[in-house]
């Protein structure tokens, strides 16, 4: 065998061959670190019952949706609630200015000594005993 040919020999077959098995190490020890990984996640997400995965969190997405829905709705009406207790609040917090306005315009026009005069208790015994 000449040198030509063992050169030829090492750089067509021997090199490859190297090249290959180090290429298949290097993947087997990935593909052993992701079968270790599927085997946990296997354990973790398999169940005892008689259906699926799947199955059980369409179940619960559902249920949550009606949960949701009821509280929308009640949120919905609590609003319109306080709504109708803002509006009062308003036409108690209007009627309120108007009754200082007038009380304003009472003490501007009357004189103060006619404002308040503290009853005469005298009086008041004699009224209810005639």
């Amino acid at each position: 065998m000449t040198e030509t040919t063992q050169v030829a020999l090492i750089t067509f077959v021997v090199g490859p061959a190297v090249l290959a098995l180090v290429s298949w190490l290097l993947t087997r020890k990935k593909l052993d670190r992701i079968d270790r990984n599927s085997a946990i996640t296997r354990d973790q997400v398999a169940n005892d019952h008689p259906t699926n995965l799947r199955e059980e969190q369409d179940t619960r997405h559902d249920e949550n949706q009606s949960i949701l829905a009821r509280i929308v709705a009640t949120q919905a009406g609590q609003g319109k609630a306080i709504g109708g207790i803002r509006d009062t609040l308003r036409i108690l917090a209007e009627a309120d200015l108007l009754t200082v306005r007038r009380v304003d315009h009472l003490e501007d026009t009357i004189p103060r000594d006619q404002l308040y005069r503290p009853p005469n208790p005298a009086r008041h015994r004699q009224e209810l005993h005639p």
